[in-house]
C-alpha cells in the first residue's frame, strides 16, 4: 500500500518486492507492470514534448532573420541549448565544387571547423549526403570504417547526422556530437530528423530572400548592380570617406559606338555584348569595388580607399582587356574593335561633394570620346 501510494504520486520508479505466490503476490506484480508501463509511457511522453520544445523553439529562430549567417548562428546556439547538446554543426552543400563545408557550428574551439570539407560521396558526412540517409553512431571506437578525420574532435565518442533538402535536392546535414559514449538513441535520430526539415525550409526561405533582395538591387541583363544601388551606396561611401579622410575614387565609361553595333548585328547580339563586357569587368575589379551598370550602355565602378593614380591604373587595364577581347564583330566597329571610352574622378581631389565626383567623371568621359574614344582620361 505504501509503494502503491508512492506510484499515484509520481515515483514511478518505485517497485514491489514479491517473496510470495499468493492473492497478494499476483496483486503486487501487476501493480509493478502498471508501474513499469506508467513509467515507458512517461518517458516517451517526455521525449515527445522535448521534440515539440525543440521544434517550436527552432520555428521561432526561423522568424527571427532571412540573414542565412545570422540564422545558422541562431541554429546551432537555439539546438544546443534546446537539447543540452555541447556540438553542433551544420554543414551546407557547395553547388558549384559539390563539396559540404562547415557553415556554422557551436562548442568546438581549435579543432580548425571552418577548414572542413568533404566531397558528395566522401567519408560519414560526404556518405550521408549523397544516400540521403541519416547516421547514429553510438560508439566511435565501434565504428571500424568511420574515418579518424570525420570525428572532428578528439573528445567526441558518439556522432548524429541527418541531411536535409528540399524536393529532392541536398542542402546540408544537421550533426551534434556527444563526448561519451552511448549518449544518443534511435529517437534522438528521428528528432533530428525533425529538426533538420525545419532547417531546410528556413535555409531555403533565407535563399529566397536574398534572391529576392539582389533582384532589388542588381540589373537583370548583366548582374551587376543597378543604379539605384549605385546611388545608394555611392552616397554612403563618399559620407565615409568625407568623416574618415580616406580616398575615394569612380571610374565611369561606356561603349564606344554602342548603337552602330546594335544597328548592325540587332539587340540580342548587344545584350549578349553587355553581358559579355559585365563578365570582363567583374573579373577585374576587387572584392572591395562595387562595379554597376549606370545605364543603358553606362557603366561605374565606386573604389572605396583608392587613390586618383590607383584608378587610373585600374581603368586603364579595363579599357585593355576590352579591347583585346574577342567580341563578335568587333572588326565591324568603326574602330575596328570593340572599345570603351573612359573618365576618372576621385575625392577629395576633384571635389567633396557626391554630385561633383559624378559630374567631373562623366566630363572626362565625354573628353575621352571628343579626344578619339578607346582612352582613360582623369577629371
Amino acid at each position: 500500500a505504501r509503494i502503491a501510494g508512492a506510484i499515484a504520486g509520481g515515483d514511478l520508479s518505485q517497485r514491489i518486492t514479491v517473496k510470495s505466490k499468493d492473492e497478494i503476490a499476483e496483486l503486487a506484480n501487476t501493480m509493478n507492470k502498471m508501474a513499469s508501463s506508467l513509467d515507458e509511457a512517461k518517458k516517451e511522453l517526455d521525449r515527445r514534448l522535448l521534440e515539440l520544445y525543440t521544434l517550436y523553439n527552432v520555428s521561432k529562430v526561423l522568424n527571427t532573420t532571412f540573414e542565412t549567417e545570422q540564422l545558422l548562428l541562431k541554429l546551432v546556439s537555439d539546438i544546443s541549448k534546446n537539447l543540452d547538446i555541447t556540438r553542433v554543426m551544420i554543414m551546407l552543400l557547395d553547388e558549384r565544387t559539390q563539396e559540404l563545408y562547415s557553415a556554422s557550428f557551436t562548442g568546438f574551439e581549435n579543432e580548425g571547423l571552418k577548414e572542413v570539407r568533404r566531397k558528395t560521396g566522401e567519408g560519414l558526412y560526404g556518405l550521408i549526403a549523397q544516400t540521403g540517409t541519416g547516421r547514429l553512431i553510438k560508439d566511435v571506437d565501434s565504428e571500424l570504417n568511420l574515418a579518424k578525420v570525420d570525428i572532428l574532435s578528439p573528445d567526441i565518442r558518439s556522432i548524429i547526422a541527418v541531411p536535409f533538402g528540399r524536393r529532392d535536392k541536398a542542402l546540408g546535414l544537421l550533426c551534434a556530437f556527444k563526448d561519451r559514449p552511448g549518449m544518443f538513441e534511435y529517437h534522438d535520430l528521428e528528432l533530428f530528423r525533425a529538426v533538420a526539415e525545419h532547417v531546410a525550409v528556413a535555409l531555403e526561405n533565407a535563399k529566397l530572400y536574398q534572391e529576392t533582395k539582389m533582384q532589388a538591387v542588381t540589373d537583370g541583363l548583366t548582374g551587376l548592380y543597378n543604379h539605384r544601388f549605385f546611388t545608394t551606396h555611392y552616397a554612403v561611401e563618399v559620407e565615409r570617406s568625407a568623416r574618415y579622410g580616406r580616398g575615394l575614387s569612380l571610374i565611369m565609361f561606356d561603349i564606344d559606338h554602342f548603337k552602330h553595333y546594335n544597328d548592325a548585328h540587332g539587340h540580342p547580339a548587344g545584350d549578349e555584348l553587355l553581358r559579355t563586357l559585365a563578365e570582363i569587368l567583374r573579373k577585374n575589379v576587387r572584392e572591395s569595388d562595387i562595379p554597376c551598370r549606370y545605364g543603358g550602355e553606362e557603366f561605374a565602378v565606386i573604389l572605396p580607399e583608392t587613390g586618383k593614380e590607383a584608378a587610373m591604373a585600374l581603368g586603364e587595364r579595363i579599357r585593355k582587356t576590352i579591347a583585346d577581347y574577342p567580341f563578335p564583330h568587333r572588326e565591324a566597329q568603326p574602330l575596328g574593335a570593340l572599345t570603351i571610352s573612359t573618365g576618372v574622378s576621385a575625392l577629395p581631389a576633384d571635389g567633396m561633394a557626391a554630385d561633383e565626383l559624378i559630374s567631373k567623371a562623366d566630363d572626362a568621359l565625354y573628353r575621352a570620346k571628343e579626344e578619339g574614344r578607346n582612352r582613360v582620361v582623369a577629371a
